[in-house]
């Protein structure tokens, strides 16, 4: 078995670089700002700049104009949600309702593709379900392609790649996921680490949630309001941290057992 994941690794190991040479040749890299980002982002930005030596093109939603994007090079500090989320009447996105990357993701690149044949190479693992993502493109001149699922590749493979060529961002030590700071499938405990590690982004997310005159209340996390959160966070990642252990232990124990 050691075998075959080794050959496995070795032929996916250099991130698809030297495995589709024909294919990289003609990429063209790009990244969708969304002007909420972690600053880790850019960082992991700049490494695979250098890694890939080819430049990633920053697209940013720009809702005032007639292209409804912008190309940004070198340092922006624009931020479109803040617009878009007025449009919205202060409706905050969420899992059933996500126009954040419709707006700020999706349409931007389609803008920027414009009547081109595209065919975008989505990084989607084998091992996630992401129906939401796995969709066609209403642009019928838009093809996805998911290397990740075709070649099997799953979580354990992805940092693996990562590991041995830019290393893995920053974020991943505290969140389970890239994306604003804000996003909403962050879990509660990653609310509450944000709201240590980057207090001021923390407040500006708490400052979304808006008591509209008409007595709604949109928040970020569900039933309960960032205050409580942050009121509450050392309580919060403290009981994650002992679920996780106990997690752990039963784990081992079912594994002595099955030893034995």
């Amino acid at each position: 078995m050691w075998n075959q994941w080794r050959k496995r690794f070795k032929r996916h190991g250099h991130i698809y670089k030297n495995n589709y040479p024909e294919i990289f040749e003609k990429l063209e890299l790009f990244f969708t700002d969304t002007g909420s980002e972690l600053p880790e982002i850019y960082d992991i930005l700049s490494k695979l700049e250098t890694y890939l030596g080819k430049k990633i093109l920053r697209l940013k939603a720009d809702p005032n104009t007639a292209a409804k994007y912008k190309v940004v090079d070198g340092e922006d500090t624009t931020n479109p949600f803040e617009e878009i989320l007025k449009r919205y009447n202060g409706y905050l996105p969420a899992p059933n309702a996500r126009w954040c990357t419709r707006t700020m993701k999706l349409r931007p690149l389609e803008e920027w593709i414009g009547t081109d044949y595209c065919i975008s190479y989505i990084g989607i693992r084998a091992d996630e379900n992401r129906d939401g993502y796995n969709q066609k493109s209403k642009n019928i001149n838009i093809t996805a392609k998911y290397l990740f699922q075709t070649d099997g590749l799953v979580l354990s493979d992805i940092y693996k790649i990562l590991e041995e060529t830019v290393g893995l961002p920053e974020y991943y030590k505290w969140r389970t996921r890239s994306g604003c700071y804000f996003c909403f499938y962050q879990r509660r405990v990653e609310w509450a680490i944000l709201s240590i590690l980057y207090p001021d982004w923390f407040e500006r997310a708490e400052d979304y949630e808006i008591q509209h005159a008409d007595g709604r209340f949109y928040t970020w996390v569900k039933d309960k309001p960032l205050d409580y959160v942050k009121n509450n966070a050392i309580h919060i990642i403290t009981r994650y941290i002992k679920n996780n252990l106990r997690k752990h232990r039963i784990k081992s124990n079912l594994l002595i057992q099955k030893m034995k």
